[in-house]
């Protein structure tokens, strides 16, 4: 069985995140598929579903009591990991990140809020997330990892442990604007069957249809 592990002693969490400074909404979805392939026997089509495991997302973090403090300078934590059980099929795992618009990225990797023209914020996806496609209004971005049959992943979303940089050019002005934003990041996390798709677009669209 292939594995790619970074085993966190993290909890399952469903919980809204708040920042003394900045209001970050965190929600942590999950989703699970089971597929149908079809296979050929005495000239008739016949299905069965292939059993896949479970999909979650885990997070630890410097929050306590559903809190983070925001200081100039201190580094913030949101370490989150999808955990796949893995499937009798060969899998794209894909993941949605969803954010504010405060959030910018040009590569798809970096995502920074900014001041000025200054990073006050940031944090990187990690690097063997693959991106597919955003929403038309670009609060939403989508990444897939292409899993083998049998292969389980428990896998960083960001880079770092997730780290989130904080400038220490932040200053109390620029602390009091985003008290009046909604500043978030979200995940959500889906498997589907690789195969009997011409792509891999094909695939996440077919999920958006369930």
């Amino acid at each position: 069985m292939n594995q790619k592990n970074k085993k966190k002693p993290g909890r399952l969490l469903k919980v809204q995140v708040c920042l003394v400074y900045l209001i970050v909404v965190t929600t942590l979805l999950t989703g699970v598929t089971f597929s149908k392939y079809v296979t050929r026997s005495s000239g008739e089509d016949t299905a069965r579903v292939i059993r896949m495991g479970q999909v979650s997302i885990s997070e630890t973090g410097s929050f306590t009591d559903g809190k983070l403090v925001l200081i100039p300078g201190v580094d913030l934590v949101k370490d989150a990991s999808v955990i796949f059980e893995g499937s009798e099929s060969a899998t794209y795992l894909f993941l949605e990140v969803a954010v504010s618009k405060q959030w910018e990225t040009s590569d798809h990797k970096k995502y920074q809020t900014k001041n000025d023209g200054i990073a006050m914020m940031e944090w990187q996806m990690s690097d063997d997330w693959k991106y597919l496609c955003s929403s038309s209004g670009g609060d939403s971005h989508v990444y897939y990892y292409p899993l083998e049959a049998n292969q389980n992943l428990n896998y960083d979303i960001i880079k770092d442990n997730g780290k989130i940089t904080v400038s220490e050019k932040m200053k109390k002005a620029d602390l009091e604007e985003l008290t009046n934003q909604e500043l978030f990041i979200g995940f959500r996390a889906f498997v589907v069957q690789s195969g009997g798709f011409a792509t891999v677009q094909d695939a996440w669209e077919s999920v958006q249809k369930k």
